[in-house]
């Protein structure tokens, strides 16, 4: 008896350990789809919301109902996903390159219209020295006087038609770089901004921390996350989450000043980044948290529904000479510890 006893308590811990592995290993899918989800490049506000949609999709089947079957099929979706979502980014860049080929292209056509005009007024500036000198031989003061001012007329003509045809020539593609400049600016301005709050993105937030690190300005992060913000949306939608993260923004923008940052981290984390010292930045911490707590009305396919809003900062101070990764990491570290409190 004692050895059955033993052998099944073995059995027992075995299928015990299995079922904690299988734990691990969907926490850890689960965790990779939200990864791609928070991580995705942005194409269009439409797209990147569509994405992280199905997405968020994905995920919450899985957690729901996680057969071998059931995981079977959506790793064929998330690779599907992923696939073409891929394609049409490569599809973007490859948009992104045919015009800048567009650019050379008109380029090169200017080139040849400002050299094929300038060769025609060339000949032109010939046959003026050659009249030039067919004048010079010539004896009669008057007739000289002559040559000369019906000479310096069309030479004037030529020098007026020569200055119009490069202008003419120069004109499309004037109008055509300052389109392509405009294009410029505005695929920048969607790269550094999050389509749904209208904040800068994480990236252009990196790229920030990373240039005041370069001018050696002391500065604070401020990681920002909505406590309970999941259960917002399993209970009234993400339509209802998307308009608090919109009021949230907001509400961020106006506790800083012009040359503080604020940008989405991702999800329901904002970043905050201020030039300050450390002790004034836990300061701030404290009138932001304030400043989000409390009742968030919003509309949602003509309901009126209020859910109640808190948040927790971390607070971490970055140096010259720091690490950017090890700075945000503090931040992060700090606002789980608030979390774990409650």
């Amino acid at each position: 008896m004692p050895l059955i006893s033993l052998k099944q308590s073995m059995k027992d811990r075995d299928v015990a350990d299995s079922t904690e592995l299988q734990k691990k290993t969907l926490q850890c899918y689960l965790a990779a789809i939200e990864t791609v989800q928070k991580h995705a490049v942005e194409l269009s506000p439409d797209e990147l919301k569509d994405h992280g949609r199905r997405l968020g999709q994905l995920r919450r089947k899985i957690a729901e109902n996680a057969s071998a079957g059931d995981l079977d099929v959506s790793r064929q979706q998330f690779e599907t996903e992923v696939s073409e979502y891929n394609a049409k980014i490569s599809k973007v860049f490859e948009t992104s390159q045919l015009e800048v080929k567009e650019i050379i292209g008109l380029l090169r056509e200017a080139t040849g219209t400002m050299l094929s005009s300038n060769a025609h007024h060339d000949q032109q500036f010939r046959n003026f020295a050659d009249s030039l000198e067919t004048t010079s031989r010539c004896d009669d003061l008057r007739q000289i006087r002559l040559q000369l001012s019906s000479q310096v007329s069309e030479l004037r003509i030529c020098l007026a038609r020569m200055q119009k045809d490069q202008a003419q020539a120069l004109q499309p593609l004037q109008t055509e770089l300052r389109s392509f400049e405009q294009r410029l600016q505005e695929a920048e301005l969607l790269a550094s901004t999050d389509p749904l709050t209208n904040l800068f993105n994480r990236r252009e937030g990196e790229k920030r921390a990373a240039q005041k690190l370069r001018d050696r300005l002391p500065f604070c992060f401020l990681m920002i996350d909505l406590n309970r913000f999941k259960w917002i949306n399993d209970r009234y939608g993400h339509l209802c989450g998307d308009q608090v993260l919109k009021m949230v923004a907001r509400k961020l923008e106006e506790q800083v000043r012009s040359a503080d940052v604020v940008c989405r981290w991702g999800g329901d984390e904002f970043l905050i980044i201020l030039e300050c010292k450390q002790s004034q930045a836990l300061q701030r911490s404290q009138q932001i948290s304030n400043c989000l707590r409390g009742q968030y009305a919003v509309i949602v396919n003509g309901r009126k529904i209020e859910v109640e809003i808190s948040a927790s900062v971390g607070v971490s101070q970055c140096q010259p000479g720091d690490d950017l990764n090890a700075a945000f990491e503090r931040a992060d570290a700090m606002l789980y510890q608030i979390k774990q409190r409650g």
